[in-house]
């Protein structure tokens, strides 16, 4: 599969992006596992930036003094038009505090989800390609809107075909 990341820091109670991966990576594990290898990276690399900004490293990775992470990786889909910040989120979050190989069952769960993630973001894409056809179609003419909503039925449905072509 192939990813794009941002690496983020806490700012109060929201997080800001520090970092951007170059472009698209291939992967051969899940979003979240690409996640820990680029987070783990990015946090070998920058160390010294990372101590001279006043954050600590303890036992569970850069966390602040109660024990909350201050540093994560995003991930997305190099499909997705608008990875972070698109409407759907289709975004996996791995913080400093989940860099360790999960557990078999979280691993089979990360991949579970994964593949939730991958179908929505494609059901998105797929549905705003159809409706796009549909309004091309219904523009150029020749056929009825109940003609063009009962064609695309079962993929959107009747009414939504029809507020479509409006």
């Amino acid at each position: 599969m192939r990813y794009v990341h941002q690496i983020e820091v806490a700012e109060g109670s929201s997080w800001q992006v520090i970092a951007e991966g170059d472009g698209p990576e291939e992967h051969d594990g899940t979003a979240a596992d690409y996640g820990r290898c680029v987070l783990q990276q990015w946090i070998d690399d920058q160390s010294s930036l990372i101590d001279a900004g006043g954050l600590s490293y303890g036992e569970d990775g850069y966390t602040d003094q109660d024990g909350n992470p201050l540093i994560q990786a995003r991930v997305a889909f190099a499909e997705d038009p608008f990875p972070f910040d698109g409407p759907d989120g289709h975004v996996v979050a791995v913080d400093c505090t989940q860099l360790d190989d999960p557990s078999p069952e979280i691993a089979a769960l990360e991949a579970a989800r994964e593949r939730k993630l991958y179908a929505k973001m494609l059901d998105s894409l797929a549905s705003d390609e159809l409706e796009e056809a549909l309004q091309a179609a219904h523009a150029v003419g020749g056929r009825s809107a109940n003609w063009f909503a009962e064609f695309v039925y079962p993929a959107i449905s009747r009414p939504v075909a029809l507020r479509a072509m409006r």
